[in-house]
């Protein structure tokens, strides 16, 4: 019997590859590819671009310095004081010192000592010269070349005598395709078809299909949401909600779209500063709002503004110029010509727009953008021009009744001050309808022993029938109201949603009923968020009990409080009339002086009372102009918010922070790129739409280059550059130039067309090779960075849990919308949450939504995520880390939502057939997606025979099997032989062949 290949982990014995001190130097010494990496290692930290370490005022990142220093006396090995620093045994002279913890090897030494003898040539970092297009190379194997890539593939191949590997299969390439381009896997069906087309074009027409598809944008979407360290709380202190996940969505629509990736770029960076921004435009700028922020009482607004500032320089410098920026907010960059004073200037953009220090725990911190449901979209519109005008109205009739005002306030007798009604005498409140408005108000003055109870009320009791009547009430330093009836037996109460009541203070109180069944508070005249159960009884409440203050009916009053002036209307009274009565008191105290006696704010005080509650046509206006005010507030409440930009006005500008301390500001920045790299466009405004314009100018070398690398990395696991965060001097160098500045020309010149640059990467030679290895690639291309041959590497989190539940067919195709809250283990919120955070799971069809769509809580991160190296997303993430590990067999057999999907995938199947045979060749199609061989088979059905023998013994191991997950197992299936093809569907999912892609 052949060896169980394809399903089982073998452990493979490969020839090592040669260690770098062993590896043939080089004839011609080339400065970046091999002198660079040794004094960027060695010797700039004490002899490079930061003044304020270096030693003995000697550059070796200048070759000028370094020549006039004789440091490098070029030609001359022998003559020069670095080869003799690095070769003395003096510790005293010897370089690096030992102090350092490094030591150069012996052929690093060598490296050197050649490099001064051909001259001591100097280059440029290669990444801060623009890329220029270059040749294809001259190749001997022309015949396996199907596109540019494939040219300066096969180049460096050909240099290191490697031959490419054969194109991988057809099955093998529409899996590849389908999880690269669109992060899940095809269907069986899909496969077929694909196998069986004879058409010449069959895969250049599947790619176009996949592209075509809404999963692109969604996939694609995945990665940028790591870098723009997207997530859906906070960050720091209680994590709490954070409303954002319009931009998530506005991301994936960008790539579906195939928006260009400098329009991309531009609107995420500075949208609100485009001229007439649209709605998506203000979205996008959610890229720089989706930093952590805090509430914490303890921190320092300005400290948490320089974080919040630093966050974006960093982010912006590892998205679009992968450079380690961050490393200059202390002090001038050790390595890369990024000075502290750069990092402020930039620091500047940022420094310019209106969100506060604290996000105040709350989900919409401001600026925030309004997104009202369609329906409502047109009317939200309207309405800020509709209250501009209400507002102008009103002010014209302030003026115009001024005179009136005034003599109003010198003749108007005390006993006839007061809000107008009209009104009834507190007795007469004996009868409510849930059609009829009222209002009740009364001053309280309570203290810190007053206990909760009744403060008015008039309540009917009758032996057996109940009681029913109204409440106003004090409960944990809130207040209340309440009406209840007997028949029909309903009651409806208010409650402040906070304490609002301060011990010895004399407080206006005021409950209003609209007569539809809305209830509003408030407290010194301002309204009080509330809280409302229940519904208001129908018909009328006839009350023939008395009126009580400080008590219910015949309880024992309430004690230490005083009530009054209690006074009813029947109207629902509005703000203004709530600041009236509260402002009462005060101003009949000013009508006992004459008016020459009074001052020029107490005439001002009886003029705005006067408007508010006496002038018919101010109060006709005001209460139009309250009308539009709530009817917008109610829209807003309705509405998604997000996170925008927003600029302020003035000058942009920002200080040094010495050593990066936020109380510690130097000098004065005003905007600007990094000087090393090219001027600011001309015409630039000094904002962070300039700011984009020099990101994406021509003249730029990093943006293009920088991008395509994380794009390739997406498909072959590892970047041309392979630390896709650091484009500097400690950075990995490209595996192959040529190629990487080929593509970044290419895609700048193509109109930064995403989906184009895709297309050629995948309809390559390059692409489709299969993943097939010798002992001699093992030895020379152990990494595959030559690419001799096909990606294959282990999928991301978010792809491991959704190929499971795609391949089970329970995937929810649902898109967009609030993150989602999937199976996730038991308090896991509250470990790490405070004042009660907690992790309420969903139920139905969000268990199943695609994982971008997952809630993502910074904090407590979902652990099947994290065990497969899924990122917080408190910072940028351009790169990945892949680790393998126990935990993860440990997430993916048993965590419910992998084990339900395979349950769920072999009841998909067994409803098809339960002939075992049929049912093995089902489940490795839609898992696998090919069939099995006969040793397979073999291997598959014997295990299937022994965990059915063992659940037939137990059948409450197949039970309890059959009901992890919120999905009711198919009950007409037999159980044990669901449980059985269940667990096999697991063990099938779980090989390295499922995971890996």
């Amino acid at each position: 019997m052949k060896p169980f290949s394809r399903l089982l982990l073998v452990s493979l014995s490969f020839s090592p590859a040669l260690p770098a001190a062993d590896l043939p130097i080089p004839a011609q010494i080339a400065f970046n590819r091999d002198v660079r990496p040794i004094l960027s290692e060695n010797c700039f930290f004490c002899h490079g671009f930061d003044p304020k370490k270096r030693e003995g005022d000697l550059r070796l990142d200048l070759r000028e310095s370094a020549v006039a220093a004789k440091a490098i006396v070029p030609g001359k090995a022998g003559e020069s004081e670095l080869i003799a620093r690095i070769n003395t045994h003096d510790a005293t002279d010897l370089m690096p010192p030992k102090k350092s913890h490094k030591a150069l090897s012996p052929r690093e030494k060598e490296v050197l000592k050649r490099w001064v003898e051909q001259g001591a040539p100097y280059q440029n970092h290669w990444s801060f010269e623009a890329p220029t297009r270059p040749g294809l190379p001259a190749l001997r194997a022309q015949s396996w070349v199907r596109n540019a890539v494939d040219a300066f593939v096969l180049s460096g191949l050909e240099n290191k005598h490697l031959q490419p590997a054969p194109e991988a299969d057809r099955r093998t390439l529409a899996r590849r395709l389908a999880l690269d381009l669109t992060g899940l896997p095809p269907s069986p069906e899909e496969v077929d078809a694909f196998v069986h087309d004879p058409a010449p074009a069959a895969y250049e027409n599947l790619v176009q299909r996949l592209l075509n598809s809404p999963h692109w944008g969604e996939h694609r979407g995945r990665y940028w949401l790591d870098a723009a360290r997207y997530g859906d709380t906070h960050g720091i202190h209680h994590d709490a909600y954070r409303e954002i996940w319009p931009y998530r969505d506005w991301v994936i629509s960008a790539f579906n779209k195939n928006m260009r990736f400098d329009a991309f770029s531009v609107e995420q960076i500075a949208g609100d500063l485009i001229p007439n921004p649209t709605r998506e435009q203000l979205i996008a700028t959610g890229f720089h709002r989706c930093n952590i922020t805090t509430a914490e009482g303890g921190t320092i607004a300005e400290e948490n503004l320089a974080m919040y500032a630093n966050d974006r320089v960093s982010t912006t410098s590892w998205v679009w110029l992968g450079l380690t920026a961050n490393c200059a907010a202390c002090h001038d960059h050790k390595f890369d010509p990024i000075t502290q004073k750069d990092f402020y200037a930039m620091a500047a953009y940022f420094r310019n727009t209106t969100q506060g220090a604290m996000d105040g725990n709350i989900k919409d911190t401001k600026p925030i953008l309004y997104i009202p449901e369609p329906k409502e979209e047109k009317r939200f519109a309207q309405l800020p021009e509709e209250i501009k005008a209400a507002t102008a109205s009103l002010a014209n009739r302030r003026k115009e009744g001024k005179t009136e005002a005034t003599a109003w306030s010198e003749n108007i007798a005390p006993e006839s001050f007061g809000v107008r009604s009209p009104s009834k005498e507190p007795e007469e409140l004996a009868q409510l309808d849930n059609t009829a408005p009222f209002s009740l108000g009364a001053w309280l003055t309570s203290s810190k022993t007053a206990k909760d109870g009744s403060l008015a009320s008039r309540v009917e009791t009758t032996k057996g029938d109940g009681t029913q009547g109204w409440e106003l009430f004090v409960q944990a330093k809130k207040i209340g109201f309440r009406v209840f009836s007997k028949e029909p037996k309903a009651e409806i109460s208010v409650l402040s949603k906070r304490a609002v009541l301060t011990p010895d203070k004399e407080q206006h109180l005021l409950a209003t009923y609209d007569g539809k069944g809305g209830f509003r508070l408030y407290v010194d005249g301002k309204e009080t968020e509330a809280d409302t159960k229940g519904a208001y009884p129908k018909g009328r409440i006839p009350l023939e009990g008395p009126l009580t203050l400080g008590r219910r009916g015949t309880q024992n009053p309430l004690e230490d409080l005083e009530i009054k002036d209690l006074k009813t209307f029947s109207r629902a009274l509005g703000k203004n009339d709530a600041l009236s009565l509260k402002e009462e008191p005060a101003l009949l105290k000013v009508l006992a002086l004459t008016p020459q006696a009074r001052s020029a704010k107490q005439k001002l005080d009886l003029e705005d009372f006067y408007f508010r509650s006496v002038d018919a046509a101010a109060m006709e206006l005001a209460s139009k102009l309250e009308a539009l005010t709530e009817e917008d507030s109610a829209i807003r409440a309705r509405s998604t918010v997000t996170h925008i930009q927003e600029e302020k006005a003035g000058e942009a500008m920002a200080n040094v922070l010495l050593r990066g301390a936020y109380d510690k500001p130097g000098e004065k920045v005003t905007p600007a790129g990094f000087s090393a790299l090219h001027a600011m466009p001309p015409g630039a405004p000094l904002n962070r739409l300039g700011l984009a314009q020099w990101l994406l100018a021509p003249e730029n070398p990093l943006t293009a280059r920088v991008t395509v690398n994380r794009f390739w990395q997406e498909l072959f696991g590892t970047g041309l550059v392979r630390t896709a965060e650091d484009f500097g001097s400690q950075g990995e160098p490209p595996a192959n130039q040529a190629l990487l500045d080929w593509l970044a020309v290419e895609f700048r010149e193509s109109g930064w067309d995403v989906k184009k640059l895709f297309t050629l990467m995948v309809t390559s030679a390059t692409y489709r090779q299969a993943g097939l290895s010798t002992p001699e690639k093992i030895a020379s291309d152990p990494q595959n960075r030559l690419l001799s041959r096909g990606p294959r590497f282990r999928m991301d989190a978010e792809m491991v849990r959704d190929y499971a539940l795609s391949v089970s067919a329970t995937l929810s195709p649902k898109m967009g919308g609030p993150g989602a809250r999937p199976y996730q283990p038991t308090n896991i919120w509250e470990v790490v949450g405070l004042h009660g955070a907690r992790y309420t799971q969903d139920k139905g069809e969000n268990l199943y939504r695609r994982t971008i769509y997952n809630f993502w809580k910074r904090q407590a991160p979902s652990p099947n995520m994290e065990v497969f190296n899924a990122p917080t997303r408190e910072v940028c993430t351009v790169r990945r880390e892949r680790t393998n590990t126990p935990l993860q067999a440990l997430v993916t057999l048993n965590d419910p939502q992998f084990v339900e999907a395979a349950r769920r995938l072999a009841e998909a199947v067994l409803k098809q057939t339960q002939d075992a045979p049929a049912v093995i060749d089902a489940l490795a199609g839609r898992v696998l997606l090919r069939p099995l061989s006969s040793a397979e088979k073999e291997i598959v059905f014997r295990t299937a025979r022994s965990i059915e023998s063992d659940f037939e013994a137990h059948p409450e191991r197949a039970a309890a099997f059959l009901k992890t997950g919120e999905a009711r197992a198919d009950e007409t299936l037999p159980p044990v032989k669901l449980a059985t093809y269940g667990v096999i569907a697991s063990q099938l999912l779980n090989l390295d062949e499922a995971l890996n892609k």
